[in-house]
């Protein structure tokens, strides 16, 4: 007798097709079993959040992308809290606005791929592997590999946006040492 929830031929049929329009990430699907990585079959609240948080993610990577740190700091809850990997804690839309200028001013392009989201009440968390790239025109490029923490508040008008943002590097990017972006605070290979 197998352990895993069962789960309805409509469930499915959602899983996969989810995991088919995701853009940004490959998709966890596994078509022989019918599991979507470690999913299971919601309720539509539980369903409203996980769309609503996956489309802020989706319009944040594609502000970075576009090189919009005002449009991608609207993620951002007006008092949120980013703890970047190897400095000081930043305070605020607008500083965080700022410390991603500064990305990509340097060239920084970044991917998520959530691994765990958990929601209670007006909260919800997200925990998973993120790729950042660190690229000016004339260096060559830097890939740095890690983990991240989101937490999502719900506002007044029902949008889900970051309070705290939290990463951590488990690998250097590559190239030269002092091309390294950990710190004392980072995790070393």
């Amino acid at each position: 007798m197998s352990s895993r929830p069962t789960r309805s031929p409509s469930c499915v049929r959602r899983l996969r097709n989810a995991a088919r329009r995701s853009t940004h990430f490959q998709p966890l699907f596994n078509a022989s079993d019918g599991l979507c990585g470690q999913a299971f079959c919601l309720d539509e609240g539980e369903t409203k959040v996980r769309t609503e948080i996956d489309a802020s993610n989706g319009r944040f990577l594609e502000e970075l992308a576009r090189g919009d740190a005002t449009a991608a700091a609207t993620a951002y809850a007006e008092g949120a809290i980013l703890l970047p990997p190897s400095g000081e804690i930043i305070r605020g839309r607008r500083a965080i606005e700022s410390f991603w200028r500064s990305g990509i001013e340097i060239g920084v392009r970044t991917d998520l791929e959530s691994l765990e989201r958990t929601d209670a009440d007006r909260f919800a968390y997200e925990l998973g592997r993120y790729r950042m790239l660190f690229q000016r025109a004339e260096d060559e490029p830097k890939l740095e590999r890690g983990a991240y923490l989101l937490l999502y508040r719900q506002e007044p008008d029902g949008s889900w946006l970051r309070a705290v943002d939290m990463f951590n590097a488990t690998t250097p990017p590559d190239g030269p040492r002092s091309g390294r972006m950990t710190g004392k605070g980072g995790s070393k290979p």
